[in-house]
C-alpha cells in the first residue's frame, strides 16, 4: 500500500466549467468492458493544460510543491457516464497504483464508494469466493455488455452474493464536487442511488509514479 485513503471536497473551483466540457464530449462502450456505463475519450487527449492542472492538485495532497518538481507518472483520466438502472456494483480493484474519483452529478449524495476487505481475518479470499468470483465476472461482463440490459437482475443477483464476502471499511459520499483517492489495489465498490438519475464522474487511475517518497510506506517507518 502506497498511499492512504483520502477524501477532499471543492475540488474544482468552477465545477460546471468540468460539466459543460463533458457535455461536450462524445462517450461510448468499448468492446468487453468489464465497467458500466460508458467513457470520453482520454482527458489529456481533450484539453491537456487541464489534464496536468487535475493531476497535480490530486498528488499535491500528498506531496510538497517542492516534491512535485521531481515526480513523474502516468495517467488514464476520463469521463464516465453512468445511466440510471445500469448500477450492479461489483467489489474490484483497478490497474495502476492511486485511482481518484471525482463526483460531477449535483444534488446526489446517496451514492458513493466504498473501500472493503475480504471478511476472512487473513486478509485472503474465503473458499466459497473463488467459487463465485467466476459466476460474479461472468454475469458482470454480460450484463454490462448487454444493450437490452436483459440480464441485469441476474447480474445484481451475482453481484450481491460476492460483495456480500467483503465488510466495508471507508465509505465515499459522493458529495457534489468532492475527490475520492485510494489505493488502486484496494478492493472496492460503486453505491447507487437506485432512485438518481445519470451519475457523472471523473475517474484517473495513476500508473509508474516515480516520486521521492509514498506517504504510507513513509508512515511505517516510525515505529510505536
Amino acid at each position: 500500500m502506497y498511499f492512504p485513503s483520502v477524501h477532499v471536497e471543492n475540488f474544482f473551483e468552477n465545477p460546471y466549467r468540468i460539466i459543460n466540457l463533458a457535455k461536450s464530449l462524445s462517450f461510448k462502450k468499448e468492446d468487453n468492458q468489464n465497467y458500466p456505463g460508458v467513457r470520453s475519450r482520454p482527458i489529456d487527449q481533450i484539453n491537456y493544460e487541464l489534464f496536468q492542472y487535475i493531476c497535480g492538485k490530486q498528488l499535491s495532497y500528498f506531496y510538497s510543491r517542492q516534491e512535485m518538481e521531481s515526480i513523474s507518472y502516468r495517467c488514464e483520466m476520463q469521463f464516465q457516464l453512468i445511466p440510471q438502472g445500469e448500477n450492479a456494483a461489483f467489489v474490484h480493484t483497478d490497474h495502476g497504483i492511486l485511482t481518484t474519483i471525482i463526483y460531477l452529478t449535483p444534488d446526489e449524495e446517496e451514492s458513493g464508494t466504498s473501500v472493503v476487505v475480504p471478511t476472512d481475518e487473513t486478509g485472503f479470499f474465503l473458499p466459497q469466493q473463488s467459487t463465485n468470483t467466476k459466476d460474479a465476472t461472468d454475469a458482470k461482463i454480460k450484463g454490462i455488455n448487454d444493450p437490452e440490459n436483459t440480464d441485469i437482475n441476474k447480474t445484481r443477483e451475482a453481484s450481491d452474493k460476492y460483495n456480500n464476502t467483503f465488510k466495508e471499511v471507508t465509505r465515499f459520499n459522493s458529495i457534489f464536487n468532492s475527490l475520492s483517492m485510494f489505493n488502486s489495489s484496494s478492493f472496492h465498490q460503486a453505491h447507487f442511488n437506485p432512485s438518481g438519475g445519470e451519475r457523472l464522474t471523473l475517474i484517473s487511475f495513476f500508473h509508474d509514479i516515480s516520486a521521492p517518497r509514498f506517504p504510507v510506506p513513509e508512515a511505517l517507518r516510525i515505529r510505536i
